[in-house]
Protein backbone atom coordinates (compact mmCIF):
# COMPACT_ATOMS: atom_id res chain seq x y z
CA UNK A 1 0.00 0.00 0.00
CA UNK A 2 1.20 3.51 -1.02
CA UNK A 3 1.46 5.66 1.67
CA UNK A 4 -1.48 8.98 1.56
CA UNK A 5 -0.44 12.15 2.21
CA UNK A 6 -1.45 14.13 4.67
CA UNK A 7 -1.40 17.53 6.60
CA UNK A 8 -2.61 18.75 9.88
CA UNK A 9 -4.44 22.67 10.29
CA UNK A 10 -3.95 23.53 13.79
CA UNK A 11 -0.58 23.64 15.42
CA UNK A 12 -1.61 23.30 19.68
CA UNK A 13 -1.17 21.06 21.91
CA UNK A 14 -2.66 17.75 20.79
CA UNK A 15 -0.58 18.27 17.55
CA UNK A 16 2.53 16.57 19.54
CA UNK A 17 0.25 13.27 20.79
CA UNK A 18 -0.51 13.07 16.86
CA UNK A 19 3.24 13.68 15.30
CA UNK A 20 4.38 10.76 17.74
CA UNK A 21 1.02 8.21 17.13
CA UNK A 22 1.44 8.51 13.12
CA UNK A 23 5.58 7.32 13.58
CA UNK A 24 3.80 3.71 14.31
CA UNK A 25 1.67 3.57 10.76
CA UNK A 26 3.04 3.01 7.44
CA UNK A 27 -0.55 3.71 6.05
CA UNK A 28 0.22 7.77 5.78
CA UNK A 29 3.07 10.36 5.98
CA UNK A 30 2.36 13.49 7.51
CA UNK A 31 3.41 15.85 5.11
CA UNK A 32 2.98 19.38 6.44
CA UNK A 33 1.49 21.47 9.13
CA UNK A 34 -1.03 25.05 8.70
CA UNK A 35 -2.48 27.31 11.45
CA UNK A 36 -4.04 30.17 11.79
CA UNK A 37 -1.03 31.78 13.18
CA UNK A 38 1.58 31.04 10.83
CA UNK A 39 4.53 31.09 13.85
CA UNK A 40 2.23 27.86 15.45
CA UNK A 41 2.96 26.50 12.33
CA UNK A 42 6.61 27.05 11.53
CA UNK A 43 7.55 26.33 15.01
CA UNK A 44 5.68 22.93 14.56
CA UNK A 45 7.30 22.46 10.98
CA UNK A 46 11.00 22.94 12.78
CA UNK A 47 10.63 20.67 15.36
CA UNK A 48 8.84 17.76 13.35
CA UNK A 49 11.17 18.18 10.22
CA UNK A 50 7.80 18.83 8.42
CA UNK A 51 6.60 21.71 5.89
CA UNK A 52 5.01 24.48 7.48
CA UNK A 53 2.65 26.14 4.89
CA UNK A 54 2.27 29.99 5.25
CA UNK A 55 -1.25 29.87 5.17
CA UNK A 56 -4.27 26.85 5.50
CA UNK A 57 -5.43 28.04 2.12
CA UNK A 58 -1.55 27.32 1.12
CA UNK A 59 -2.05 23.39 2.77
CA UNK A 60 -5.13 23.46 0.88
CA UNK A 61 -4.41 24.04 -2.47
CA UNK A 62 -1.56 21.71 -2.47
CA UNK A 63 -2.40 18.79 -4.78
CA UNK A 64 -0.07 16.32 -3.24
CA UNK A 65 -1.96 16.41 0.13
CA UNK A 66 -4.83 13.67 0.28
CA UNK A 67 -6.19 13.97 3.18
CA UNK A 68 -6.35 16.48 6.08
CA UNK A 69 -5.94 16.51 10.15
CA UNK A 70 -7.83 18.96 11.78
CA UNK A 71 -7.09 19.70 15.22
CA UNK A 72 -8.41 23.31 15.29
CA UNK A 73 -10.74 24.13 18.47
CA UNK A 74 -14.00 22.82 18.49
CA UNK A 75 -16.17 25.87 17.49
CA UNK A 76 -14.12 26.12 14.19
CA UNK A 77 -14.47 21.79 13.20
CA UNK A 78 -17.46 22.91 10.85
CA UNK A 79 -16.05 25.10 9.07
CA UNK A 80 -12.51 23.86 8.18
CA UNK A 81 -14.07 20.77 7.82
CA UNK A 82 -16.00 21.99 4.66
CA UNK A 83 -12.71 24.16 3.69
CA UNK A 84 -10.97 20.70 3.05
CA UNK A 85 -13.99 18.85 1.86
CA UNK A 86 -14.33 21.93 -1.03
CA UNK A 87 -10.31 21.54 -1.98
CA UNK A 88 -11.19 18.25 -2.62
CA UNK A 89 -9.53 16.30 0.31
CA UNK A 90 -10.53 13.49 2.91
CA UNK A 91 -10.86 14.93 6.28
CA UNK A 92 -10.20 13.38 9.63
CA UNK A 93 -11.85 15.78 12.14
CA UNK A 94 -11.00 16.23 16.08
CA UNK A 95 -13.90 16.16 17.67
CA UNK A 96 -16.70 16.96 17.61
CA UNK A 97 -18.05 17.03 14.23
CA UNK A 98 -19.38 20.39 14.62
CA UNK A 99 -21.04 22.64 17.28
CA UNK A 100 -24.40 21.54 16.41
CA UNK A 101 -25.94 19.15 14.48
CA UNK A 102 -26.77 21.44 11.75
CA UNK A 103 -22.93 22.06 10.98
CA UNK A 104 -22.18 18.70 11.36
CA UNK A 105 -24.87 17.36 8.71
CA UNK A 106 -23.53 20.86 6.18
CA UNK A 107 -20.03 18.51 6.34
CA UNK A 108 -21.77 15.10 6.06
CA UNK A 109 -23.52 16.30 2.88
CA UNK A 110 -20.82 17.99 1.23
CA UNK A 111 -18.60 14.78 1.72
CA UNK A 112 -21.12 12.62 0.19
CA UNK A 113 -21.67 15.09 -3.17
CA UNK A 114 -18.20 15.55 -3.41
CA UNK A 115 -17.35 11.59 -3.28
CA UNK A 116 -14.84 12.02 0.00
CA UNK A 117 -14.62 10.60 3.28
CA UNK A 118 -15.16 11.86 6.50
CA UNK A 119 -13.45 10.43 9.33
CA UNK A 120 -14.17 11.51 13.39
CA UNK A 121 -12.19 11.49 16.48
CA UNK A 122 -11.42 9.59 19.18
CA UNK A 123 -10.12 7.15 17.75
CA UNK A 124 -9.05 5.15 20.96
CA UNK A 125 -11.75 2.37 21.18
CA UNK A 126 -9.58 0.69 18.41
CA UNK A 127 -7.16 0.51 20.50
CA UNK A 128 -6.02 -2.75 22.07
CA UNK A 129 -7.79 -2.42 25.63
CA UNK A 130 -11.09 -1.45 24.13
CA UNK A 131 -11.04 -4.07 20.98
CA UNK A 132 -10.22 -6.71 24.03
CA UNK A 133 -13.17 -5.63 26.22
CA UNK A 134 -15.54 -5.69 23.64
CA UNK A 135 -14.62 -9.20 22.30
CA UNK A 136 -14.82 -10.02 25.57
CA UNK A 137 -18.70 -8.65 25.42
CA UNK A 138 -19.25 -10.62 21.96
CA UNK A 139 -17.79 -13.50 23.28
CA UNK A 140 -20.20 -13.93 26.14
CA UNK A 141 -17.97 -13.27 29.00
CA UNK A 142 -20.55 -11.71 31.54
CA UNK A 143 -23.23 -13.16 29.78
CA UNK A 144 -26.51 -11.12 28.70
CA UNK A 145 -25.37 -7.26 29.50
CA UNK A 146 -28.28 -5.31 30.35
CA UNK A 147 -26.80 -2.02 32.54
CA UNK A 148 -23.57 0.30 32.11
CA UNK A 149 -22.23 2.41 34.48
CA UNK A 150 -19.81 5.55 33.25
CA UNK A 151 -18.20 8.12 35.48
CA UNK A 152 -16.11 10.18 33.95
CA UNK A 153 -16.09 13.38 37.07
CA UNK A 154 -12.77 15.65 37.73
CA UNK A 155 -11.68 19.07 38.43
CA UNK A 156 -11.41 20.09 34.91
CA UNK A 157 -8.41 21.24 32.83
CA UNK A 158 -7.83 24.81 34.02
CA UNK A 159 -5.70 23.01 36.50
CA UNK A 160 -3.07 21.75 33.74
CA UNK A 161 -4.23 22.92 30.04
CA UNK A 162 -1.56 25.93 28.48
CA UNK A 163 -5.09 27.65 27.17
CA UNK A 164 -8.26 26.13 28.44
CA UNK A 165 -10.25 28.95 27.82
CA UNK A 166 -11.48 26.82 25.26
CA UNK A 167 -12.92 24.22 27.40
CA UNK A 168 -15.83 26.07 28.98
CA UNK A 169 -16.88 27.63 25.68
CA UNK A 170 -19.89 26.25 23.39
CA UNK A 171 -18.58 22.52 21.77
CA UNK A 172 -16.54 21.72 24.87
CA UNK A 173 -17.31 21.14 28.09
CA UNK A 174 -17.12 17.35 29.50
CA UNK A 175 -19.85 16.01 27.53
CA UNK A 176 -18.43 17.24 24.26
CA UNK A 177 -14.97 16.95 24.75
CA UNK A 178 -14.42 14.27 27.21
CA UNK A 179 -18.14 12.46 26.23
CA UNK A 180 -17.07 11.20 22.97
CA UNK A 181 -14.39 8.92 23.87
CA UNK A 182 -16.58 6.99 25.87
CA UNK A 183 -19.50 7.38 23.52
CA UNK A 184 -17.65 5.99 20.84
CA UNK A 185 -16.48 2.62 22.87
CA UNK A 186 -19.78 2.67 23.89
CA UNK A 187 -21.40 2.37 20.86
CA UNK A 188 -18.51 0.40 19.16
CA UNK A 189 -19.69 -2.22 22.46
CA UNK A 190 -23.45 -1.53 21.95
CA UNK A 191 -24.56 0.20 18.80
CA UNK A 192 -26.51 3.07 18.39
CA UNK A 193 -28.31 5.03 21.40
CA UNK A 194 -32.01 5.12 21.21
CA UNK A 195 -33.22 7.65 23.89
CA UNK A 196 -31.72 9.61 26.10
CA UNK A 197 -32.23 11.95 29.13
CA UNK A 198 -30.97 13.98 32.18
CA UNK A 199 -29.88 17.07 33.32
CA UNK A 200 -27.04 19.37 32.85
CA UNK A 201 -26.17 22.56 34.12
CA UNK A 202 -22.99 25.18 35.16
CA UNK A 203 -21.67 24.20 39.18
CA UNK A 204 -18.99 27.40 39.06
CA UNK A 205 -19.84 30.42 36.30
CA UNK A 206 -16.19 31.19 36.94
CA UNK A 207 -13.24 29.28 36.71
CA UNK A 208 -9.44 30.56 38.13
CA UNK A 209 -6.05 29.18 36.11
CA UNK A 210 -3.92 27.46 37.77
CA UNK A 211 -2.08 26.12 35.13
CA UNK A 212 0.39 27.55 33.71
CA UNK A 213 1.62 29.32 36.63
CA UNK A 214 2.36 32.89 34.53
CA UNK A 215 -1.00 32.77 34.28
CA UNK A 216 -2.28 31.69 37.70
CA UNK A 217 -5.33 33.37 38.58
CA UNK A 218 -6.59 34.57 35.21
CA UNK A 219 -10.84 34.04 35.55
CA UNK A 220 -12.40 31.60 32.82
CA UNK A 221 -15.97 32.71 31.84
CA UNK A 222 -18.10 29.41 31.95
CA UNK A 223 -19.94 29.09 28.88
CA UNK A 224 -21.13 25.50 28.66
CA UNK A 225 -22.50 23.32 30.77
CA UNK A 226 -20.00 21.60 33.07
CA UNK A 227 -21.93 18.77 34.99
CA UNK A 228 -24.20 16.34 33.33
CA UNK A 229 -26.17 13.30 34.76
CA UNK A 230 -28.17 10.85 32.76
CA UNK A 231 -29.52 7.48 31.11
CA UNK A 232 -28.51 6.32 27.78
CA UNK A 233 -30.60 3.93 26.12
CA UNK A 234 -29.32 1.84 23.34
CA UNK A 235 -31.21 0.46 20.70
CA UNK A 236 -30.33 -3.07 21.91
CA UNK A 237 -32.31 -2.57 24.88
CA UNK A 238 -28.40 -1.83 27.58
CA UNK A 239 -29.12 1.23 29.80
CA UNK A 240 -26.61 3.23 30.44
CA UNK A 241 -26.39 5.73 33.89
CA UNK A 242 -23.82 8.44 32.69
CA UNK A 243 -22.15 11.19 34.99
CA UNK A 244 -19.60 14.17 33.36
CA UNK A 245 -18.16 16.45 35.51
CA UNK A 246 -15.65 19.47 35.60
CA UNK A 247 -16.58 20.97 38.76
CA UNK A 248 -16.49 16.99 40.95
CA UNK A 249 -12.14 17.73 42.82
CA UNK A 250 -10.71 14.37 43.65
CA UNK A 251 -12.67 12.83 40.65
CA UNK A 252 -14.19 9.37 41.37
CA UNK A 253 -12.56 6.08 42.91
CA UNK A 254 -14.83 3.79 40.36
CA UNK A 255 -14.01 2.55 37.07
CA UNK A 256 -14.88 4.31 34.22
CA UNK A 257 -16.90 2.19 32.69
CA UNK A 258 -18.24 -0.87 34.30
CA UNK A 259 -20.25 -3.34 32.80
CA UNK A 260 -22.85 -5.49 34.34
CA UNK A 261 -23.98 -8.89 32.94
CA UNK A 262 -26.12 -11.96 33.99
CA UNK A 263 -22.95 -13.68 34.85
CA UNK A 264 -20.70 -10.98 36.12
CA UNK A 265 -19.27 -7.60 35.56
CA UNK A 266 -16.66 -6.58 33.33
CA UNK A 267 -14.33 -3.23 33.98
CA UNK A 268 -13.82 -1.57 30.56
CA UNK A 269 -10.09 -0.87 29.79
CA UNK A 270 -10.01 3.29 30.45
CA UNK A 271 -11.06 5.14 26.89
CA UNK A 272 -8.97 7.94 27.41
CA UNK A 273 -5.84 5.91 26.16
CA UNK A 274 -5.02 2.96 23.99
CA UNK A 275 -3.06 0.48 25.90
CA UNK A 276 -5.15 0.19 29.44
CA UNK A 277 -6.41 -3.16 30.13
CA UNK A 278 -9.93 -4.41 31.18
CA UNK A 279 -10.83 -6.83 34.63
CA UNK A 280 -13.38 -8.99 34.98
CA UNK A 281 -15.26 -10.21 37.97
CA UNK A 282 -17.70 -13.38 37.66
CA UNK A 283 -19.91 -14.75 39.85
CA UNK A 284 -18.37 -16.57 42.95
CA UNK A 285 -14.81 -15.51 41.59
CA UNK A 286 -11.91 -13.67 42.38
CA UNK A 287 -11.73 -10.10 40.33
CA UNK A 288 -8.83 -10.55 37.46
CA UNK A 289 -6.84 -8.74 34.42
CA UNK A 290 -7.35 -9.64 31.08
CA UNK A 291 -4.04 -9.18 28.95
CA UNK A 292 -4.64 -6.88 25.89
CA UNK A 293 -5.34 -9.29 22.86
CA UNK A 294 -4.20 -6.74 20.63
CA UNK A 295 -1.08 -5.19 19.95
CA UNK A 296 -0.87 -1.34 21.47
CA UNK A 297 1.45 1.20 23.05
CA UNK A 298 0.42 3.99 24.92
CA UNK A 299 0.14 7.09 22.15
CA UNK A 300 -1.12 5.36 18.88
CA UNK A 301 -2.84 8.86 17.65
CA UNK A 302 -3.74 8.68 14.18
CA UNK A 303 -4.58 4.73 14.22
CA UNK A 304 -7.89 6.15 12.77
CA UNK A 305 -6.50 7.84 9.85
CA UNK A 306 -4.70 4.47 9.10
CA UNK A 307 -8.29 2.86 9.10
CA UNK A 308 -9.86 5.27 6.63
CA UNK A 309 -6.88 4.74 4.44
CA UNK A 310 -7.10 1.07 4.52
CA UNK A 311 -10.71 1.04 3.81
CA UNK A 312 -10.32 3.83 1.26
CA UNK A 313 -8.13 1.07 -0.58
CA UNK A 314 -10.01 -1.51 -0.14
CA UNK A 315 -13.32 -0.03 -0.01
CA UNK A 316 -15.01 -1.29 3.49
CA UNK A 317 -16.39 1.42 5.77
CA UNK A 318 -13.97 2.90 7.83
CA UNK A 319 -14.45 2.55 11.80
CA UNK A 320 -14.52 6.04 12.42
CA UNK A 321 -16.86 7.05 9.73
CA UNK A 322 -18.98 10.77 9.93
CA UNK A 323 -21.92 9.03 11.08
CA UNK A 324 -20.49 7.48 13.93
CA UNK A 325 -19.18 11.11 14.79
CA UNK A 326 -22.71 12.54 13.94
CA UNK A 327 -24.36 10.16 15.83
CA UNK A 328 -22.26 10.86 18.62
CA UNK A 329 -23.02 14.97 18.75
CA UNK A 330 -26.70 14.03 18.22
CA UNK A 331 -26.42 12.25 21.25
CA UNK A 332 -24.90 14.50 23.27
CA UNK A 333 -27.44 17.76 21.76
CA UNK A 334 -30.53 15.43 22.57
CA UNK A 335 -29.02 15.37 26.27
CA UNK A 336 -29.18 19.46 26.32
CA UNK A 337 -32.52 19.15 25.00
CA UNK A 338 -33.46 16.47 27.65
CA UNK A 339 -32.08 18.54 30.30
CA UNK A 340 -33.80 21.81 29.05
CA UNK A 341 -37.50 20.30 28.19
CA UNK A 342 -36.87 18.47 31.36
CA UNK A 343 -37.99 15.04 29.24
CA UNK A 344 -37.07 11.82 27.75
CA UNK A 345 -35.67 12.86 23.99
CA UNK A 346 -35.83 9.93 20.88
CA UNK A 347 -32.01 10.31 19.24
CA UNK A 348 -32.77 10.66 15.61
CA UNK A 349 -30.15 9.44 13.97
CA UNK A 350 -28.37 6.08 14.03
CA UNK A 351 -25.16 4.02 12.56
CA UNK A 352 -23.65 1.05 12.41
CA UNK A 353 -21.89 -0.28 15.16
CA UNK A 354 -17.92 0.10 14.04
CA UNK A 355 -16.45 -3.79 13.24
CA UNK A 356 -13.98 -5.23 16.09
CA UNK A 357 -10.80 -5.31 14.84
CA UNK A 358 -9.72 -8.37 13.33
CA UNK A 359 -7.47 -10.65 15.16
CA UNK A 360 -3.66 -11.80 14.72
CA UNK A 361 -2.42 -8.06 14.26
CA UNK A 362 0.92 -6.50 14.38
CA UNK A 363 1.52 -3.33 15.36
CA UNK A 364 0.21 -0.35 12.87
CA UNK A 365 -2.29 -2.72 11.63
CA UNK A 366 -6.00 -2.51 11.49
CA UNK A 367 -6.17 -5.44 8.37
CA UNK A 368 -4.85 -8.91 8.43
Amino acid sequence: MKALNVGIIGCGNILEAYMKGSQIFNQFKIKGCADLYPQKAQEAGDKYGIKAYNTVEDLLNDKDIELVINLTVPKAHGEVDKAILNSGKHVFSEKPLGVDLKEAGEVLELAEKKGLLVGCAPDTFMGGGLQTTIKLIEDGWVGDVFAVKVNIIGGGPDNWHPNPEFFFQPGAGPLLDIGPYYIHALIAMFGPVKTVEGVSFIGNDTRYLTSPPERRGDVIKVETPTTNFGIYTFSCGVKCNFSYSFDCYGGTKGAPIEIYGTEGTLFAAHPLAYEFTASLKLRDQEERVIPNIYPCVDTMRGLGVADMVCALESGRMSRVTGELGYHTLDIMMSQYESSEKSMLVEVKSTCEKPKRLPLGLHLGEVDV
